[in-house]
């Protein structure tokens, strides 16, 4: 039964935030001026700025993974192939 209770107590808070996040003020909703500040704010732009350098450390990453592995692999093939031609 406590559980039924958590439930509902949930609904309820949910609810309220959702009915209270279109009160409009001005030309705006609640909603909406939490979603501009949410996406305008200074920690958005710092945590996008770091999304977006660990994308280009990935991407740098595997680039360069790719390039040892094929010199590696194309090394193996000359080696190989100096060593059957003897």
């Amino acid at each position: 039964m406590d559980e039924f209770k958590f439930v509902l107590k949930c609904l309820l808070f949910a609810a309220v935030v959702v009915f209270a996040s279109q009160i409009q003020v001005g030309e705006e909703t609640l909603e909406d001026k939490a979603q501009i500040f949410l996406s305008e704010s200074e920690t958005a732009h710092y945590l996008q700025k770091s999304a977006i350098g660990g994308a280009l450390l990935i991407q740098k990453g595997v680039q360069e993974s790719r390039e040892f592995i094929q010199s590696k692999m194309a090394r193996a093939n000359t080696s190989s192939r100096e060593a059957t031609s003897h």
